[in-house]
């Protein structure tokens, strides 16, 4: 006796009364020409009959089927994948993009006596809230913005090729401040002294030459105005 899923008289759209066996736990091949019927029978049909079998174990209400066919028999859940991929949401996964969460979330649902909403993925209590959905994060390189060959009096930030006497005299007072030796380069500093230059805060306000600030704040308002 065959194992095999077979659908014998199917009728759907174009197709003319023929009968197919579905080999298992194998790569079975449908091929023809265009309008021959081969989305006909592998998703109006057959992936049609186990998604409304398996509709039916849920609901009674379960709209009646599209396909037309005589008999079936040892048919399997299908999991049918969209042909064409013009999906460009950066919050899918392969799970929501082919539908597949939402039989998993039947599944479990039903196994574990738990409401179907607890396991849906893409809602807002589920989203990380380190990435916010997106699987990744926004954030300066550091390794592009430092020298690390230059030494904290030479101005090691990388982004920072004008007024550096202006940055220059900042750091250095910074680094005294902090007993950070700004002789050193930036690759000899400790990982706590990197991190003190790079995201720390000054417990006083820093003096510099007021000239050199003068000129800093008015190219920086000739840069707020173009912008």
């Amino acid at each position: 006796m065959s194992q095999g899923i077979v659908v014998e008289g199917i009728e759907t759209n174009n197709l003319k009364n023929i009968d197919v066996e579905i080999v298992r736990n194998a790569i079975n091949v449908i091929i023809g020409p265009s309008g021959s019927g081969k989305t006909s029978l592998a998703y109006d049909t057959i992936a049609a009959i186990g998604l409304h079998e398996l509709n039916s174990m849920y609901s009674d209400a379960v709209n009646e089927p599209r396909y037309k066919v005589r008999a079936y028999k040892n048919m399997l859940v299908p999991v049918p994948i969209k042909q064409l991929n013009n999906n460009n949401n950066i919050h899918s996964t392969i799970g929501t993009y082919f539908d597949l969460n939402q039989y998993m979330c039947q599944i479990f649902s039903t196994i574990l006596n738990i409401d179907y909403n607890f396991f849906i993925l893409n809602k807002k209590d589920n989203i990380c809230p380190t990435c916010l959905g997106l699987g990744y994060v926004k954030a300066l390189d550091v390794n592009r913005i430092i020298d690390y060959d230059k030494n904290i009096e030479e101005v090691p930030i990388k982004c920072w090729t004008r007024h550096k006497d202006f940055y220059r005299a900042i750091l250095k007072d910074f680094s005294i401040d902090n007993g950070i030796d700004y002789k050193k380069k930036f690759r000899e500093l400790s990982l706590q002294e990197r991190k003190i230059i790079l995201y720390g805060q000054s417990k006083k306000n820093i003096q510099c030459d007021t000239k050199q600030l003068i000129e800093w704040l008015k190219e920086l308002r000739v840069i707020t105005e173009l912008c």
